[in-house]
């Protein structure tokens, strides 16, 4: 009964280990895909409970063999659980690879692409109410990149601090300093994002 529980137990751990072999090889060439890293990821947390279910010394046996010369190379697998998305897609630049909270810069980027369109808003609620100018409003198109825009009616009340841009027959449109600092991050980002995550993918690789 004994035998077909540790059976039962090795298959249940064995069916999730991959072939380490061809990964490690893939690896050393540098073409190994997340996918493949995820993998290995995984065959490495079955080491422990493979372990575990095998017989242990008071048995005796080739298994208890094995077992006692398994071991876990836990700085590859700490690295793997740090680094890599829980379910990171099959190819680099399909999807986040690299796990929130392992890169602060990675993080940053990634706020700018997610709610930069949330700050534009807000930033233009807030300069509503700062200036008293109900139709303002913050647009973008790929001249100027982001502007405020002023109908010319309520040109009089512009503060001091925005910085001509353009005048059109009904508007003036302005920047800022504050949303010129925000533009220069936030355009850009999705491409400073995935050249960033390729470059610590590569780093996890190596």
């Amino acid at each position: 009964m004994r035998e077909v529980q540790v059976r039962a137990a090795m298959r249940e751990r064995l069916a999730r280990i991959t072939d380490i072999e061809r990964i490690a090889a893939r690896i050393d060439l540098n073409v190994a895909q997340p996918r493949e890293l995820a993998a290995l990821r995984e065959a490495l947390e079955q080491v422990q409970p493979l372990k575990r279910a095998l017989p242990d010394q008071a048995h005796g046996g080739l298994l208890a063999a094995l077992g006692k010369a398994l071991n876990t190379p836990q700085a590859a697998l700490s690295l793997l659980q740090q680094a890599l998305e829980q379910g990171p897609l099959a190819l680099l630049g399909d999807g986040p690879v690299i796990r929130g909270g392992f890169s602060a810069e990675l993080d940053h980027l990634r706020d700018l692409r997610l709610n930069g369109q949330k700050w534009i808003a807000d930033y233009e609620a807030r300069e509503r109410q700062a200036t008293g100018i109900a139709s303002l409003k913050v647009k973008f198109n790929y001249v100027l990149g982001y502007f405020i825009e002023v109908t010319r009616v309520n040109s009089g009340k512009v503060p001091a601090y925005y910085i001509k841009r353009q005048s059109t027959v009904n508007c003036e449109r302005f920047t800022s300093e504050e949303l010129n600092a925000r533009e220069l991050e936030v355009l850009g980002a999705e491409e400073r994002e995935r050249a960033l995550e390729r470059k610590l993918y590569e780093e996890l690789r190596s």
